[in-house]
């Protein structure tokens, strides 16, 4: 029998299970299996959520029933890019500045210090808006638990900053919003997800399955404050996939180029810590891990 991980949250936090994924993934072909179970004990536990566990009782039920299911990773690496000049430097820094050069940006495709050039998500990658409102938050951490965040998203809504980057698909994917009316490279945000839930038990990605071997992938064009205020209200209800800013993928992988600044090293968020960078290829891995399952 496999050994088991808990994966556990400190109370007034999101859920953020992947230093063990990252962990357990960077392991010898071979190496014996590992069993996650995972623990509700943060403020989002958007991943327990979509595994119909709720509670730390649940999720004990979970792991002495013995029950498993293998979920999907998504992976995120710059393997066999063809880099682009991009403008600009790192995610904190806005200024116009010279054109780096190809391999000045291969240079730094790497985490943080024990990440690598390999880093793995078990809920989101979230490039944009969700690097940005996390990095402002970081800076407000005086104010402790879900405020920082709150005023972090105020803060940037009043912003209202685009984000530009130019997004690709696996050959053979066929885009449904090819030939549409954008031709510009301005967002809000670029995310995806292996969970239909984010945040705050937020459907970001309805139509999402932990093991279905797919990403599902939102991408808001850039737009009014009061446009940006109504598509994340009908978030909340899964409805706004709808509109005319939104486009909503169902990929294997696919590939962000930032064409101006919010490149380099921490400048995308991996399940709620900024680790992630940019350009890089987000690959979906099937069936990665096994956990103890409600469902």
């Amino acid at each position: 029998e496999p050994p088991t991980l808990l994966s556990t949250t400190p109370p007034n936090h999101h859920p953020r299970p992947h230093p063990l994924t990252q962990g357990l993934m960077a392991r010898p072909a071979g190496s014996p299996g590992v069993t996650f179970g995972i623990i509700p004990s943060g403020s989002g536990n958007t991943v327990a959520w979509d595994m119909r566990i709720s509670s730390v009782a649940e999720a004990a039920a979970a792991i002495v029933g013995g029950a498993t299911r293998r979920i999907d990773l998504a992976e995120l690496s710059a393997d066999a890019l063809e880099l682009p000049s991009i403008e600009g430097g790192g995610g904190s820094d806005t200024r116009p500045a010279e054109k780096a050069s190809p391999n000045a940006v291969t240079a730094v495709l790497e985490g943080p210090r024990g990440y690598g050039d390999k880093i793995y998500s078990i809920n989101i990658v979230g490039w944009g808006l969700p690097a940005t409102v996390l990095r402002s938050a970081e800076e407000l951490r005086c104010c402790g638990g879900p405020a920082q965040y709150n005023l972090a998203a105020y803060r940037s809504l009043i912003a209202n900053r685009a984000y530009h980057a130019s997004v690709s698909f696996e050959e053979g994917y066929a885009n449904p919003y090819a030939g549409s009316t954008h031709d510009d490279d301005s967002y809000i945000m670029v995310q995806s997800q292996t969970t239909v839930h984010m945040g705050d038990k937020m459907p970001f990605c309805p139509r999402a399955k932990l093991d279905d071997g797919l990403l599902d992938l939102v991408m808001i064009r850039h737009t009014s404050r009061c446009g940006l205020v109504g598509i994340m209200e009908n978030a909340k209800v899964a409805k706004h996939t709808e509109g005319p800013q939104v486009e909503y993928h169902q990929v294997a992988s696919y590939t962000l180029h930032p064409t101006k600044a919010d490149s380099g090293p921490l400048s995308v968020n991996v399940d709620g810590e900024l680790v992630g960078f940019s350009p890089c290829r987000v690959t979906c891995i099937p069936g990665a891990i096994e956990v103890y399952s409600a469902w």
